[in-house]
């Protein structure tokens, strides 16, 4: 073989370590900024999330001087001065909010501005009852209409916390390490929402000077009673958090002026008691003196979530530097492969090619007398550590490539669940249905459907509120789960239409459980909110076909026709079909 020939495979060869390499060191740039990215979007959303609690609390905020102004002289200006200021700091915050939201480019930003955009119209729908209450004379002044003022700004923070939910679950979809934060400060907002409802429970008692109700007092317990509840959750999930001096700090006055000196506050109002009457102080008073204790919440949650933020930003910046580190790593690796192939060149082919040429001299009878060229042994081992280096950069690559995987996982898991009624969403009911369904149907090929639709459902949302409609649904897939066995699948199918594939089905079987479902709905009132209890009947359409036959979407089919032949023959029954052939049976 010629010299050229040897020149020629050595450089074919050397072109393919460099490609190798080169390839190698772009994939770790590559999850180099892809890390960077993430955490950049990582800190919008944990902005957004913080701006949405925001909203959520100076809503709740400004329940405090909508108070006043309600149960105070109409026009009296401290109190319509601080009921301006509540609302303007209420507007500034909805403003900022989704300016960020229109800027940042999420994928879902039009459906947080639409959900913004709701809180807005129920806010002002809420403020405008306020105003007319606080104008009427206070003399006049209907302990009814006051309450339900009340009630309006309720309804409008629990607007903001399906807008805040919305954004948390954003976040921890995109980054799940996100999950622990978002569930902590989602817990002390809504504990500061829940401490603003109890205290809203005593400003009818002190504005009528009068003992509260047998339903107030009943409900201040409640309340009572579920803020000792979350307090100890937040104790059990802040544990982690409490590394950090400010959110220790922050925590423990919390429990220093909220859980002690304000609840001893409170006690000693005595509103049970019917020689506490009169009351020492007006509901104006009573706000000044709670709410900045209750305030501390808020302080605990900003906290939280400034330190996350903060150490996101830490995060995004180290992943620049380790992006940057790695681009001139990777530059210099090439540099230095292509230094070591030249150093092999010079320093290995060209005295290789120097003695044969000496040979090939010697042999014709021509010796050249030609200086030797350097040798040298240190770049062979440059070769070897460089490889070493890209082979654990792969390594790396890998391992960060399964735990990737793993993380997708769990959010598939995540996403089959109905986030309101924790059954199967209609989605995963249909996969299950199309690739898992062999167990679910009998020896004989049987399958059986129960389609349940709850009976005049949409009035309970137009008369009640979508908050107890949302409380319907919940109890009834809690019903649902109490009447099936652990083998059959419940899903939320639609609005409030519920499916349950019964496994191992029979006639009595499927009838059985369908029955056993609609008595259970049926037998008890449903608590749909404070002091709101709603008889509830649902009507079942029940199909039993062979699957082998007729297949799972023509079951539902009829199950689907039953189903409304149950509500055209007056509601909460069940009617039965048994499929007998490629067409829909007749009930």
């Amino acid at each position: 073989m010629g010299k050229s020939g040897i020149n020629g495979k050595f450089w074919y060869l050397a072109s393919l370590v460099i490609l190798g390499a080169l390839a190698l060191g772009v994939g770790l740039v590559w999850n180099g900024y892809a890390k960077y990215r993430s955490d950049g979007v990582n800190l919008v959303n944990i902005r957004q999330l913080h701006g949405a609690l925001i909203v959520m609390d100076r809503i709740s905020a400004e329940r405090g001087p909508a108070n006043s102004a309600m149960t105070e002289d109409a026009g009296a200006e401290a109190f319509a001065r601080a009921l301006k200021g509540a609302r303007g700091g209420v507007d500034d915050a909805l403003t900022e909010l989704a300016a960020d939201i229109a800027a940042s480019g999420v994928a879902d930003a039009q459906a947080t501005l639409a959900r913004l955009d709701l809180v807005r119209d129920r806010l002002l729908r809420a403020r405008r009852r306020v105003d007319a209450v606080a104008q009427t004379l206070k003399s006049q002044r209907d302990p009814v209409a006051l309450q339900g003022a009340i009630e309006a700004m309720f309804g409008v923070v629990d607007s903001s916390v399906a807008l805040a939910e919305d954004i948390g679950s954003r976040t921890t979809a995109h980054d799940p390490a996100m999950a622990h934060t978002v569930i902590v400060a989602s817990i002390v907002t809504e504990l500061r929402d829940i401490a603003g409802r109890l205290g809203s429970q005593y400003i009818v008692p002190l504005q009528t000077q009068q003992v509260p109700s047998a339903e107030r007092l009943k409900e201040i317990v409640r309340l009572r009673t579920r803020i000792e509840q979350m307090r100890d959750i937040v104790a059990t999930s802040i544990r982690p958090l409490l590394d950090d001096s400010d959110v220790a700090r922050s925590w423990s006055e919390v429990n220093g002026r909220y859980f002690d000196r304000a609840f001893q506050f409170l006690d000693g109002l005595h509103m049970g008691d019917p020689s506490a009457v009169p009351y020492p102080l007006t509901p104006a008073e009573f706000t000044a003196r709670l709410v900045p204790d209750m305030n501390t919440l808020q302080g605990l949650r900003d906290v939280i979530l400034r330190t996350t933020f903060a150490r996101a930003m830490a995060a995004r910046d180290a992943a620049w530097r380790v992006l940057v580190i790695s681009s001139g790593t990777t530059t210099l690796l090439i540099l230095a492969i292509v230094s070591i192939i030249i150093g092999i060149q010079r320093f290995l082919f060209q005295p290789l090619l120097y003695i044969r040429d000496q040979i090939m001299a010697m042999a014709l009878g021509t010796p050249m007398e030609v200086k030797m060229p350097s040798v040298g042994s240190e770049q062979v081992g440059e070769v070897l550590r460089a490889l070493r280096l890209l082979r654990e950069s792969q390594r790396a690559r890998l391992a960060a490539e399964r735990e990737r995987d793993e993380l997708n996982l769990r959010l598939k898991l995540l996403a089959e669940t109905d986030p309101l009624t924790g059954l199967l969403n209609r989605r995963a009911l249909k996969d299950a249905l199309t690739h898992r369904h062999n167990h679910l149907a009998g020896f004989d090929g049987a399958i059986g459907v129960v389609l349940l639709d709850l009976d005049h459902f949409k009035q309970v949302n137009d008369v009640h509120g979508h908050l107890a409609g949302d409380l319907v649904l919940q109890e009834t897939a809690r019903r649902i789960r109490q009447c099936v066995r652990s083998a059959d699948l419940a899903a939320r199918y639609g609005g409030e239409e519920f499916a349950i594939i019964v496994a191992q089905p029979t006639t009595e079987l499927v009838e059985s459980i369908a029955e056993r479902i609609r008595d259970a709905i049926a037998g008890g009132a449903f608590e749909a909110g404070p002091g709101l209890r709603l008889d509830v009947t649902a009507s079942l359409g029940v199909a039993l076909g062979d699957d082998r036959v007729h297949g799972w979407t023509h079951t539902f089919g009829c199950a689907d026709q039953a189903l409304y032949r149950a509500k055209d023959e007056g509601r909460n029954r069940v009617i039965f079909t048994r499929v007998t052939s490629g067409k829909r049976a007749a009930a």
